[in-house]
């Protein structure tokens, strides 16, 4: 019996701390659509969504998107801002939003630049790959 409620308490403590991602700027389930981005970073060149490698590891581009699914998660959905909706196929899945800046939460529903390390193996989100993200910055997105 003890046991059991040890390990019930430890679920919760991990539970938590995973829900942690983009506390500053709200909850994770509410993160908010304002934009905003460190005025030090310069905005990434445009480049059309999807995912590639480069000598540094993965990148990929496209609509930064947060899902209310499966307890909620972060992605790149495949297309520009005004072309995404819940139903576009992501590009990729952020795996660890919370080791990230807070700031990138303000960029949901821009274009951005992620890059990172593609995580392999098995997700439990079964949402698309998954990337072990270094950075997440603006993108350029081409004049109309």
């Amino acid at each position: 019996m003890r046991r059991t409620a040890i390990g019930f308490v430890l679920l919760l403590l991990v539970l938590g701390l995973s829900a942690a991602g983009c506390a500053s700027s709200g909850s994770a389930d509410d993160p908010g659509d304002d934009a905003a981005q460190d005025d030090d970073v310069p905005a990434a060149p445009f480049a059309e969504p999807g995912l590639s490698e480069d000598a540094d590891g993965a990148v990929a581009y496209g609509t930064l998107v947060y899902r209310d699914l499966e307890g909620g998660f972060w992605g790149v959905a495949d297309g520009l801002p005004d072309e995404v909706d819940e139903t576009t196929p992501l590009v990729v899945v952020i795996a660890n939003p919370g080791d990230l800046d807070d700031s990138f939460c303000a960029m949901k529903n821009d274009y951005v630049r992620v890059t990172g390390v593609m995580v392999e193996g098995v997700s439990i989100r079964m949402a698309g790959p998954e990337i072990e993200a270094d950075a997440v910055v603006a993108a350029e997105v081409p004049a109309e």
